[in-house]
This record gives C-alpha cells, structure tokens and sequence, in this order.
C-alpha cells in the first residue's frame, strides 16, 4: 500500500465516499471510473479483514469511525433460535435511523418462506452490543438494513412467565421486565455465531416450556400458558423446510435422505422412456406439462398391478375396484325388478328394437360376458343393475344395451363405490396429426374391448341383472350376472385401456409404441411412410394381442389398396369388403367422430341439415355440430362463433 492509500484509508468514510463519487470511481473496486458499482465485476478482497464486499480503501477501523455500543434493553433479544433461521445480522431502519447510519444502500437478495425477492438496504459496521448486566459483550458483524424480521413482542421472555412454571421460577430475577415502548428492531444471524452457543440449559416436566442461557441472557422455548389455555388465535411460523414431497414441516430434513431431481430429458437427451400406465406423468418438460396422477388414480394402477392377471382360459381377470372406505351395498333387487318390467313392456311395444336387443343379448350369452346367476352366499354384498337399450342416430338398426351403475338406493350407486382411475386415452389431437403424417395410413378396432377383460368370481354378484329365461322374449325374466366389466360402470374404460396395454407390454418396441400412442380407447390410427411397414405393424400388433389376452384387431381399412388386399376379408371394415378404392371415389369410413374418404385420402365434412332459429342457442347448436378437431374448418366456423359473441 502506498502512502497515499495509507492517508486514503485513514480519512473519515464519509470523506473517502465524497471523493469516489465527485471522481465518478466505482465505490466496489475503487479502480475505475467506467462503471458504477452495481455493474462491477472485478473480484475484491479487502487485505485487513479478508471480506469480499469491500476493497482495503474502504475498510473500517476504529480510528475512522463512530463506535457505539448498544444494549439489548433498547433493541430486545433475539428471541426463540436467536435468529439462526438468518445468514446475515438484520437490522430494521429505525434502529439503523438512531444509530445514524447514512451510507448508501446496497443491493441484496433476500430468499424466505415467501420466495426470494430483490432489495436493497444500507450497510452499517463498526458496532458492538453487550448484554444488560454488562458481563457480555460482542462485536457485531456487519449489518444489513431488512425491515422484514420478526416483530412478535409476545414471544419475549418475562418474570412473571418464569414465576408461573417452578422449575423457571428461580431465573425470574435474571429477566428484565417487559418495555412496550421498545420493538425488536435487531435479527443476530449466524454470522455471529458466540451469541448462539447455550452457556446453560433449564427443563421441567413433560412438554412445559424450557429455558436456555445465551451470553446475552436468558430465552424461554415452548407454551408458556398453564394448562394451555390462551392459545394464541394466529399461529407464527418463523421457519419452515419443506420436504422432497412439498409438506412443510418446522423440523429439519434429515441429511442422509437424498432427493434427485432430474431437470431435463434422460437418457442423453432422447425422450423421457414412459410405461404403459402414463406413472412418469410427474417428470414435466416444455413438452408436457401433463398433470400427475391423483392418490385414488395411484391407488387404482397399484391394485391393477398386484392383482390383473391372466387365468387358466387366457382371459385377463381383476376385481372390481373398490374404494378403500366405501358405504355397504345394499341388496336392491326389488327396485331393478321393477326396472325390468319397464324394459319387458317397452320392448314389447317396438318389436323390431326388441328383436335387435335380444340379437346383442345373444351374442353376450355366447361370447360368455354372461351367465346364469347363482344363489347368493349367506352375508354376501350383491348389487343388481338395471339394463336400457341405447340406439345411435348414425347407425340404425343397432342396438346396444347399457348398465345403468349409477342407479341409486338408499343413498348410494355401485359407481359411488367404485374408483374411476386415472385417464388413460390419448390425445385426440395427437392422434390425428401422427395419423396424417405419412402417405400410407391404415385404421382398425378391438371387438368388443371391454368384454375382453374379465371380472374375478367374487366380485360379479355386484353385476347382476335381469333377462329374459334363454333370452326367450315370451319367457318370465330371471337373475343373470356378467363376468365382464361392462359398459356403464365408471372404471370401465380405464380397465379396458390398462389391460390392452398390459395385453402388449412384453411384444416388440414398436407394438408396444402403437399401442400405447396410437389408439383411441379401442380405435387404432396410424400411418407409415410405405405398406409393407403399415401391414407388418398390423400383423404384429394382432398376432401379440390374440397370444395375450385372445383380443381381435378387426375393421381393418387404408387409403392403399395393397394394404386391405393383405389382409383376410373378415378382417376388413364391413362397408369396404365388396369393394376396391378407386372404384368408388364415395368410399368413406367414419373414425374416431370424422368422415375419411379413402379414395381422396382426405376428411370430409358435411353442412349441417337442421334448420335451427336465428337465436343465440340455435347458432350454438348449429356450430357445435361440425366436429373438427384438426381445425381444418376454422375459417369457416370462426364466423360463426364471431357471430355468437356478438350476442353476448
């Protein structure tokens, strides 16, 4: 150091400050005059006291500045952990305003509970504090100007809460009385570590409050309220961790539990690997910002783990899946009686619905989704359903029947006791956009999906139900049950779609990545940029899910000849069996809500027919009947959506 610098740094700080700042110098490295301090970037190290926040020019001794001592009386301890939740001593302005410190504020980052925000605060150094009986004294670390540090007064240790506990009752003549016309103004932090050290230690009887003696005196921990009483109406939380699993707790984490958290694609970059269940929905990217799976979502694929299987025929069987904490099922037998009456009579009055209805019911008895229904055991839970025909506007003559599972008696439905799962099927969109995306595309569907998935012997007297006796309309109505999950229960279709999956999960990479992306509950999409890929795919696929669970891939249609002629015509969709493309440029399949033309290999959309009022809910009505989902249409439809928010 030169002997200017010497006469430098003995000035007074204020003086030396004046200096840097009519020279235009940076008041953190003190060797430029090209930038201001917060944009330096020169590492500094003072020589005297080894600090990184100050250069040796403006180092602080006690021959340049005001020293002064203050007591804890006038600035209150530091109470209940003397602030070792803080890095840094902090001090509010007040204290720093009484103190007169006037130096200029620096920035800093204050990282709490609440999240980390940017501030800026004066620096003051130089001081000391000492305790009230004089016997401690200590020197203070820098302090930094933070209005945001604890101001609870009623956490202060007094006589008259020591004298109420008889194990504390003989410190009480060594804490001062409560001052209300002081505040907690000083946060000691770590950075003052002796004032932190436990000279002495008091405890008493089974969660009563404690006391600790520090060299600044003495604190108190724990309720001090006898018996309880007093609780306080709002609840201070001062320090808080929060654990791997984001529960918060006022405990520190233990350090041996390790918690890696994976930021960014794995496997050197390659999309994260997932499992037929979706159980990695968890991980995000700026790909996928997919929720995660619910607790009942969770406890649904762990029942489905431990107990889907495959028994002695090669069906895939698995029980219901009940809720843990579920209301008893009640027998309601009397009302579905009454149910199948109404049935039998509304039947009765359209033969022809009747007659396609017991056409369904045939094929159910044959393909064994049903039985006869045996007695009940004694104390056995037994549940019945009501069953309705369903008819769809776009395929007439035929008929469909469904269970009604949220039939309710006596409060309840099997469906309120049932867990829903997680949602399985895949986006639509997606879907779609990979099946377009070569030339060669071919579509096909699972027979029946959810009658391939049985339901284990117990748990089918909870899918009972009444028909006719050997589907004979003129014969009384007696008790079946199905052995299947059936369409109307709420965890049906996460079933169905579990067990295509599992169906598959031992097959090659590329069923198991067609399985799992391409189909839409049981439709399957998906193009290829050759046929020879196309049919080799869908061959494989077929051969895997028959050998795995005797599920048949059927409806086969493509926009390639070659394709359909590489497959048997009983594999083929029913409306292309007799006929070529080419032969036909109207040779349309309907997929997935969608008109595919596969002569012109493109999607066809019809206007609508209905006429419909000129008001708001007839223009709803009117644009929500053209499904597009691709948003080929959009500049048609958006007129008329600009027309239904006019209305509004």
């Amino acid at each position: 150091m030169t002997t200017d610098q010497r006469e430098f740094s003995r000035w007074d700080m204020k003086k030396r400050k004046d200096l840097l700042k009519k020279k235009g110098i940076c008041f953190k490295c003190c060797a430029s005059n090209n930038h201001l301090m917060k944009n330096c970037k020169h590492p500094i190290q003072c020589e005297k006291c080894d600090s990184e926040l100050h250069p040796t020019a403006l180092h602080v001794t006690e021959s340049n500045t005001r020293r002064k001592t203050f007591n804890s009386s006038e600035t209150a301890n530091n109470y209940g952990g003397e602030g070792t939740e803080s890095n840094h001593t902090l001090a509010r302005s007040e204290l720093l305003n009484q103190l007169g410190v006037t130096s200029d504020p620096i920035p800093y980052r204050l990282k709490s509970c609440a999240g980390v925000t940017e501030a800026s605060g004066r620096r003051a150094v130089g001081f000391c504090i000492q305790s009230i009986d004089g016997l401690a004294y200590h020197k203070l670390p820098p302090i930094i100007e933070c209005n945001d540090i604890p101001d609870n007064v009623m956490e202060i240790p007094t006589p008259e809460v020591a004298r109420a506990h008889p194990h504390l009752r003989h410190i009480a003549n060594e804490l001062p009385p409560l001052r209300k016309d002081v505040s907690i103004q000083l946060l000691i932090g770590r950075d003052l570590v002796d004032v932190h050290q436990v000279q002495g230690q008091v405890t008493g009887p089974s969660a009563s409050p404690f006391a600790q003696k520090l060299s600044l005196g003495w604190v108190i921990i724990g309720d001090v309220c006898l018996n309880g009483r007093h609780k306080p109406s709002d609840l201070s939380v001062l320090k808080t961790n929060i654990q791997h699993d984001g529960r918060g707790t006022i405990f520190t984490p233990c350090q041996n539990s390790l918690h890696v958290k994976v930021q960014g694609p794995l496997n050197n970059g390659s999309s994260q690997t997932l499992d037929f269940k979706g159980d990695s929905v968890f991980y995000t990217d700026r790909h996928d910002n997919k929720i995660g799976n619910s607790v009942e979502d969770r406890e649904f694929l762990s029942m489905m783990d431990q107990t889907f299987h495959m028994d002695s025929r090669g069906n895939w069987t698995s029980p219901l899946p009940f809720k843990n904490t579920r209301p008893t099922l009640t027998n309601n037998r009397a009302q579905v009686f009454r149910r199948a009456i109404n049935l039998d009579n509304s039947l009765k009055r359209n033969p022809e619905k009747l007659k396609q209805m017991c056409e369904f019911m045939e094929n159910i008895f044959n393909t064994g989704a049903a039985e006869r229904a045996p007695e009940i055991p004694n104390g056995h839970e037994c549940w019945y359903i009501p069953i309705f025909a369903v008819t769809h506007p776009k395929k007439p003559g035929k008929v469909r029947a469904v269970f009604d599972s949220s039939i309710v008696h006596q409060g309840c439905s099997l469906n309120d006791a049932l867990l829903s799962g997680p949602n399985l099927t895949n986006n639509l969109l997606g879907i779609l956009l990979r099946f377009r995306k070569d030339s060669c595309a071919i579509a096909g569907d699972i027979q029946q999906m959810f009658y391939r998935f049985f339901v284990n012997e117990r748990d089918r007297h909870y899918l009972r139900f009444y028909w006719y006796e050997d589907n004979d309309p003129h014969r009384k109505m007696i008790e079946y049950r199905m052995t299947v999950h059936v369409f109307g229960n709420r965890p049906s279709p996460a079933v169905a779609t579990y067990g295509l999956r599992r169906a598959v999960q031992d097959a090659d990479t590329e069923v198991v990545s067609f399985v799992n992306q391409d189909f839409y509950v049981d439709d399957a999409l998906t193009s290829r940029p050759t046929p020879v890929e196309v049919i080799d795919l869908m061959r494989r696929t077929q051969k895997a899910l028959d050998k795995e669970g005797k599920i048949r891939l059927h409806k086969i249609v493509s926009n390639v000849q070659e394709v359909l002629d590489a497959f048997p015509p009983d594999d083929l969709g029913k409306d292309i069996k007799d006929f070529s493309i080419g032969d036909d440029d109207n040779l349309v399949q309907h997929s997935l809500g969608l008109a595919w033309n596969l002569s012109s290999d493109c999607f066809i959309f019809q206007k609508p027919d209905a006429d419909v009022p000129f008001t708001r809910r007839g223009i709803l009505s009117k644009v929500n009947r053209i499904f597009d989902p691709i948003g080929f249409l959009s500049p048609l439809t958006i007129r008329g959506k600009m027309i239904l928010r006019s209305f509004t």
